[in-house]
């Protein structure tokens, strides 16, 4: 049997023997059966059911996102229930708070695992600057003051597994403590530029990062021992990579000649080209089996990743950062006009365009109905409503121009 296994029947027994002692009026003994079963799930969830998403391909291959979609769109019904109960709050349970009953080390344990968590927003600069803000679900008003990284090399994109952040650093990527900005290794082996980084697994003893260089090649990193363990070179003139997404094994990356291509991260072999843009691949988002890119060609496409044909066209500017909303029904490109557009999938009109940018709008990013967009020396944060309208709900200021956006969801 599986350690994966085990610890969900170890939780299922904790949580079975809750409620034997519950029957029996031991509130203290049911409640610290109750806690370590919701402790083990936790383990589980993290260690095991998210990992397993990222190896399913597919069906959840965008992974996180999903999260963040179930997550914003969820009303914490089930953790307010909880708390109520614990706090002693709940309308039906009783107004005896029960967390007092509980040493405090383990009532705050118990506690912290049920509370919704700060969500994070982090942007990137020319200036080599990374700052980060922290901010409480549905209060979009109410940032922390910002944290700052200094990364000495423009960040064109990053991520962050567990409690590290990881950057492009000119030829390299780095890794650094999120909390410290402390150096914590350096990934080494790409002769050009790195312009852009994805990832497969969650956890740092499972990830592996992905990047993709002007050098024209595409390497997996092992991320806890900072090793390369495959390398993909795409091959041609003017074979420069711009851009990446990462979608369970499949890595899509646009390339200077206008192509896009996907490769199998497993075999390390390329599966299919896609081919209609007219300049250089500048952007793409993957959803679903769904991708979209914008070019220099100023147009936005969409694709179907698992026929390979191309469903949609729009007209725009030259786009330098595209993203597909939950729904799927409408396209947000940034360009260099200083607009978001907001394209139907259905017509292939926009309608409309976001404005408040003074510079290229040159990254964007969702978490849940919260939107970020980056360009000139701000974050603009807007929120998506019904019928996929977009509604200004903040500006964030940046020391130096923006480069990359990322939201967590805490």
């Amino acid at each position: 049997m599986g350690c994966g296994v085990k610890l969900g029947v170890g939780a299922a027994v904790a949580l079975a023997l809750a409620y034997v002692w519950l029957i029996r009026n031991d509130i203290v003994a049911a409640l610290w059966c109750f806690g370590w079963s919701l402790a083990i799930f936790e383990i589980v969830y993290n260690t095991y059911i998210v990992e397993a998403l990222y190896d399913w391909g597919g069906l959840l291959f965008q992974g996180e996102e999903l999260f963040s979609d179930l997550d914003q769109a969820s009303d914490y019904t089930w953790q307010s229930s909880a708390l109520a109960f614990l706090e002693g709050s709940h309308p039906v349970l009783g107004a005896h708070s029960v967390v007092g009953l509980l040493p405090p080390a383990v009532a705050s344990e118990i506690v912290g695992l049920i509370k919704p968590r700060l969500r994070l927003l982090l942007a990137g600069s020319w200036g080599g600057i990374v700052q980060t803000w922290s901010f409480k679900r549905d209060d979009y008003s109410a940032f922390s003051a910002p944290e700052t990284i200094n990364t000495g090399n423009i960040v064109w994109s990053m991520l962050v597994v567990e409690d590290e952040l990881v950057y492009t650093a000119g030829n390299d990527v780095a890794v650094c403590s999120l909390a410290t900005g402390k150096p914590v290794r350096r990934l080494r082996g790409h002769t050009r530029a790195v312009n852009c980084l994805g990832r497969v697994g969650s956890t740092r003893d499972h990830c592996k990062v992905v990047s993709a260089s002007a050098d024209a090649t595409i390497r997996v990193w092992d991320l806890r021992t900072g090793q390369c363990r495959r390398m993909m070179g795409v091959v041609g003139l003017c074979r420069e990579i711009n851009c990446l997404q990462v979608a369970g094994r499949a890595a899509v990356v646009g390339l200077r000649d206008a192509s896009i291509e996907v490769w199998d991260l497993g075999p390390a072999r390329r599966v299919r080209v896609l081919l209609g843009h007219a300049d250089a691949v500048r952007c793409l988002h993957v959803r679903g089996a769904l991708v979209v890119s914008g070019s220099l060609d100023q147009t936005v496409r969409v694709w179907d990743l698992t026929l390979g044909v191309c469903l949609q066209v729009f007209t725009s500017q030259p786009v330098l950062c595209v993203h597909l909303l939950a729904s799927g029904s409408h396209v947000l490109a940034g360009s260099w006009d200083n607009d978001i557009r907001v394209l139907s999938v259905a017509s292939g009109e926009a309608t409309a365009a976001l404005k408040g940018h003074r510079h290229w709008v040159t990254s964007l990013h969702a978490l849940g109905p919260l939107v970020a967009s980056g360009g000139d020396d701000t974050v603009r944060l807007w929120r998506v409503d019904t019928g996929d309208s977009l509604k200004p709900c903040g500006v964030l200021q940046l020391d130096g121009t923006v480069s990359c956006v990322l939201m967590l969801p805490g």
